[in-house]
């Protein structure tokens, strides 16, 4: 989200013509973010959407853990299976942010729908001991 910058001249930390953009770890300028993905799932859970499954024979993904084994299933049947309804892997998820600013990666652009696992304060802390940048976008669910 951009938000209009109060002062004179350049937002704090940019060049003249940056605009701050909201973090959650507070405003930054926009010629500062660096590397940025834009839409990205975190945490995430819709495991609500799971139903059981009309074919008995599929009866297992309910309950069964996601593997590539099982990805060409569940590509077919994403909503059949828990596991594959959940993101919540905190030590993965720390990996994989840690591998994007190794990178040159600077910003993540959280946009999990509240109620699905949409967390800004878990966002907020691990952004600040790292003093990298991440933005909560704001998103709609059309269904499964």
């Amino acid at each position: 989200m951009t938000v209009p910058y109060p002062g004179p001249g350049a937002p704090p930390g940019g060049s003249p013509g940056a605009v701050p953009v909201m973090t959650v770890a507070g405003p930054v300028a926009s010629d500062g973010l660096g590397l940025t993905l834009t839409h990205e799932h975190l945490r995430n859970d819709v495991r609500k959407a799971v139903k059981p499954a009309a074919d008995p024979a599929l009866a297992f993904l309910r309950d069964a853990r996601t593997t590539p084994g099982l990805a060409w299933l569940l590509r077919e049947r994403p909503y059949d299976c828990l596991d594959h309804c959940t993101l919540d892997d905190d030590a993965a998820m720390l990996s994989d942010l840690r591998a994007f600013a190794a990178t040159g990666g600077g910003t993540v652009v959280d946009v999990t729908p509240g109620g699905l696992g949409r967390d800004p304060v878990a966002g907020r802390t691990r952004a600040r001991p790292r003093r990298r940048r991440g933005g909560m976008g704001r998103a709609g669910v059309r269904g499964p």
